[in-house]
């Protein structure tokens, strides 16, 4: 019961009564893994502030966070510790080992690879992210542990998050979607693969994924609903407030 009315409580400071309407999917994951939501909660103040002192106006804190606000919740700390040893092992024998996750957005080194890549070859892109540009290199140790330290900055991250969502909204022609069909396809696309087909991510992002993976019966929740619920609940709120200010 007290864990519940700290949720309730967060929700009701942010949204008054809003929140028992659309934030309905967020709150009922919130009330299960308490910690997980305001440790999200946590990164997005994180991920907000970050954007705003390396000025990229252009992007939405929100937008942004929404995308990767259900990794934001599952991170541990703890196993990414040790992931971390176990990727920097697996990383430096093949560029190509879709290895453990690494930090807050849980990027695998694969997934850097590609991304480098789709970067290096879209020129426009290539000039707007020179610090990720690095063309999927990979054949050296020395490259492959740069990029396993790169993929464990927080800053970093979210440049590989913004080019991203950037070559997700160009390969998708999403420029002029609404913003609730644009995060489902760009979440679905980060969970599940950006080579996948527009008609492949509309059916996947329909499964209950999250948080085991659709095949698990924990996994409830639609993953980028997740993220489209925190979205509203902070465009909402105008301000998501600090953890602190929660009494338990």
């Amino acid at each position: 019961m007290k864990s519940k009315f700290r949720i309730l409580a967060f929700l009701f400071l942010t949204l008054g009564l809003h929140f028992l309407g659309a934030q309905e999917k967020l709150a009922s994951y919130a009330e299960v893994y308490e910690e997980e939501f305001f440790q999200a909660v946590d990164f997005s103040v994180q991920i907000r502030k970050i954007l705003a002192e390396k000025n990229l106006s252009e992007y939405d804190p929100d937008f942004v966070s929404a995308i990767v606000f259900p990794e934001l919740m599952r991170y541990s700390q703890f196993s990414d510790a040790i992931e971390k040893n176990i990727d920097r092992l697996l990383h430096l024998f093949s560029n190509e080992i879709n290895s453990c996750s690494i930090g807050p957005m849980q990027m695998k080194p694969v997934f850097a690879v590609a991304l480098e890549r789709d970067l290096h070859a879209d020129p426009e892109l290539a000039a707007k992210f020179p610090m990720i540009d690095f063309n999927g290199e990979g054949e050296s140790v020395s490259q492959r542990m740069k990029r396993i330290e790169r993929l464990r900055k927080l800053d970093t991250q979210i440049y590989y998050l913004l080019a991203f969502i950037e070559i997700c909204v160009k390969r998708y022609g999403l420029e002029d979607s609404p913003v609730d069909y644009k995060i489902r396809i760009v979440s679905t696309a980060y969970n599940s693969g950006a080579g996948l087909g527009i008609k492949t991510l509309e059916e996947k992002s329909r499964r209950c994924s999250f948080p085991q993976g659709s095949r698990s019966t924990l996994s409830k929740w639609i993953y980028w609903e997740l993220g489209f619920d925190y979205y509203t609940l902070a465009k909402t709120s105008r301000l998501i407030k600090p953890r602190f200010l929660i009494a338990d």
